[in-house]
């Protein structure tokens, strides 16, 4: 109980208050995100996703034999919650999945004034959202932004997250807020059999527990906002004047469109023979909507050589469009 409790003590700095007794500690965000949803839905029902979304999402709703209605994200104002609202009024959706602070790829943050309003849209609908906020503690200024979950006493909203983000990849302990869904994600975690390794448990408690979480996070903070607008300048300074990327406040991707007359296939393969690997745009999405576009994750530091290929990616691009 310690883990669950530190959790749920933690979350009050930013106004959500969690019931220790109703989280599930899961094997990282993507197997709370699992849990969450067979919860909820059954083969065949429909589930309203972002678009752009991480792979590793689509993937467990073509596990579960899910429909997707994606529901467009910008790269300003995140989430697109009047699409969803028309959405819902034409068809039966069983659930939401959003992730409103920092979006998995375009960095976005969704306001508080939307988070209200989607919030609102999903009582007045009856449709659980599952919200994911595994980037949330990683604002480069001012104050964590709330998550949904503040919001809610319906009991509808199920919110997970985890430290893989904030600390390291390799620590696989995330968590699982689920409302009033609590007993089936109880009994679904408990199907699957795995269980979270204790050392980790034992390390992250003893983490968030003291001083120690917030000090580590506050530097990282720092070193994502430097990276990202060290990032930020590369791409102006090397790419083509056509190319235009986001803008996020926090997190670690920027998303970037590239001009329409650029062959991304042929363009992905030159860049990888020169070491630099972006994640490809038609990854997030079942649809090609993302084809000009690519991630590229800034949390590691630049070396001399990442800039140099970077560079070299942009007079790639620009020799590829003929400028």
């Amino acid at each position: 109980m310690a883990l669950k409790e530190q959790i749920a003590q933690r979350t009050t700095t930013y106004k959500t208050v969690l019931n220790p007794e109703e989280l599930i500690i899961t094997d990282g965000a993507l197997q709370a995100l699992y849990i969450a949803l067979a919860s909820i839905c059954s083969p065949g029902d429909i589930v309203a996703v972002e678009s752009p979304c991480v792979f590793s999402v689509l993937e467990i709703l073509r596990v579960q034999q899910l429909r997707v209605v994606e529901v467009p994200v910008d790269i300003r104002q995140g989430f697109d919650v009047d699409l969803l609202k028309k959405a819902s009024q034409k068809m039966n959706i069983k659930a939401v999945i959003v992730t409103p602070n920092f979006h998995n790829p375009t960095g976005s943050l969704l306001s508080d004034e939307q988070k209200q309003y989607l919030h609102a849209l999903a009582i007045e609908q009856g449709i659980p959202l599952i919200e994911n906020d595994i980037y949330g503690d990683l604002h480069f200024s001012g104050h964590r932004p709330i998550n949904i979950k503040s919001l809610d006493e319906s009991g509808l909203v199920l919110t997970c997250s985890s430290y893989s983000k904030s600390l390291a990849p390799g620590i696989r302990l995330g968590w699982l807020s689920a409302g009033k869904f609590f007993k089936k994600a109880e009994q679904i975690k408990y199907a699957l059999g795995s269980t979270v390794s204790p050392i980790y448990q034992e390390t992250i408690t003893k983490l968030i527990s003291s001083t120690s979480y917030d000090r580590h996070v506050r530097l990282f903070r720092n070193q994502l906002a430097s990276q990202y607008y060290h990032t930020q300048n590369l791409i102006n300074r090397f790419f083509p004047e056509s190319t235009v990327m986001s803008k996020p406040t926090g997190g670690s991707n920027l998303w970037v469109q590239m001009d329409r007359k650029l062959d991304m296939q042929l363009f992905y393969k030159l860049c990888e023979e020169t070491g630099i690997r972006f994640t490809p745009g038609y990854t997030f999405s079942f649809s090609k909507a993302y084809d000009q576009f690519f991630r590229l994750v800034f949390s590691d530091k630049y070396s001399a050589a990442r800039e140099n290929a970077l560079k070299i990616a942009g007079d790639t691009a620009a020799k590829l469009i003929g400028i």
